[in-house]
């Protein structure tokens, strides 16, 4: 009777997460071609660092860049997502200016992403306008303009850091651990 039991609560368990399972999968399937609605600012620590589309009432925000702003490794393989706590490279003590330089060109690189996609979807949008001389098009294009010319502030930053690294790296006095305590590159 115990193995009866079992074997009934297993099903009805199984039933539940398979039928849970396909869903979402119709939940999601549904946003395939769905109309967005609004796009938001997406902040983290006081920073803009990409826009949101909202679609009924749901936002969604790029997973990799989410991610890699959280330091985590993300990986898309065979139609799934994978998200990584990154354990690699962690060191106790003081990170080195090169760290900081490193951290921040990744950092720009997730802003650059998330802006790239933003423009994506106001692109969507104005396709979506029956009237490409309305009002709300002639937001759009603005708002691309914006994020157009914060893109081109970032990619100066970025080659800012990419010399600042090369002069460091060519500058007999680094360490790559950073642990000399006559470094004048350690922060």
């Amino acid at each position: 009777m115990k193995k009866l039991s079992y074997f009934i609560t297993g099903t009805l368990v199984g039933a539940v997460v398979m039928t849970a399972g396909s869903a979402f999968a119709s939940e999601i399937k549904q946003l395939v071609g769905a109309k967005v609605g609004s796009v938001w600012e997406l902040h983290v620590n006081g920073e803009v660092v990409g826009d949101v589309p909202i679609i009924s009432g749901s936002s969604y925000a790029p997973v990799r860049q989410i991610a890699e702003i959280a330091g985590m490794d993300v990986d898309f393989t065979q139609g799934k997502v994978f998200l990584e706590t990154k354990e690699d490279g962690i060191e106790m003590g003081e990170p080195t200016r090169v760290d900081v330089v490193e951290s921040r060109l990744r950092y720009l690189d997730a802003i650059i992403t998330g802006e790239k996609n933003a423009i994506f979807g106001y692109e969507t949008l104005i396709k979506q306008e029956s009237s490409p001389k309305n009002e709300v098009v002639a937001i759009y294009r603005e708002k691309i303009a914006v994020i157009e010319a914060r893109i081109a502030t970032l990619e100066s930053e970025i080659a800012d850091l990419e010399a600042e690294l090369a002069e460091i790296e060519t500058n007999p006095l680094y360490t790559q651990s950073g642990t000399s305590g006559n470094n004048p590159l350690h922060e």
